[in-house]
């Protein structure tokens, strides 16, 4: 069973995780990017999300890779994925 904490901290990541989503796809709408367009940087989306580019308490950072259309979005502390 996972703690308290461990939930909260697999909640949060999951959150963070549909922050970067929903800029991805604000960026391709205002830049009117196709779906088959490579994932910007993150510095290109961090003015998608309200504090920009979201980090956690227990420091994972985000890897994006794909396209607008197929894109993943992987948190660097593998249970949270």
């Amino acid at each position: 069973m996972l703690s308290v904490a461990r939930l909260w901290d697999v909640s949060e990541c999951k959150n963070n995780q549909r922050l970067i989503a929903d800029a991805v796809d604000q960026w391709a709408l205002e830049q009117n990017k196709p779906g088959t367009a490579a994932l910007p940087a993150s510095t290109v989306l961090a003015p998608y999300i309200k504090g920009g580019w979201p980090l956690c308490l227990v420091g994972e950072t985000y890897t994006l890779s794909g396209t607008v259309a197929a894109g993943t979005n992987i948190c660097s502390v593998a249970a949270h994925n």
